[in-house]
């Protein structure tokens, strides 16, 4: 086990797995350590409790119809959904 995965660990035990004290806290270390693996945690931990990445909002949910064409002389459509940040704007794409 290396040291990022040591000061994962203790964070969320000080932190009692609070994920609004703990994805700051990593985004910090992040910055000033630059090791891909406080990102990649930051990334897994809000794509499973539905938060946005730069801010750790909750995300919200919009689905759309696409057209994509025709089959047997009827419209085709495709739905389409989207997860968008309501206080800063991020979006994620399709998923």
């Amino acid at each position: 086990m290396d040291y990022v995965d040591l000061i994962i660990d203790s964070l969320f035990e000080h932190c009692n797995e609070d994920l609004q004290e703990i994805l700051p806290v990593l985004s910090e270390l992040y910055h000033f350590t630059k090791d891909y693996q406080f990102d990649e945690k930051i990334e897994v931990l809000c794509m499973k409790n539905n938060l946005c990445k730069k801010c750790f909002s909750k995300l919200t949910t919009y689905q759309e119809e696409d057209l994509i064409g025709e089959y047997m002389g009827q419209p085709a459509y495709q739905t389409l959904y989207h997860r968008v940040c309501p206080e800063c704007g991020y979006f994620v794409p399709e998923f």
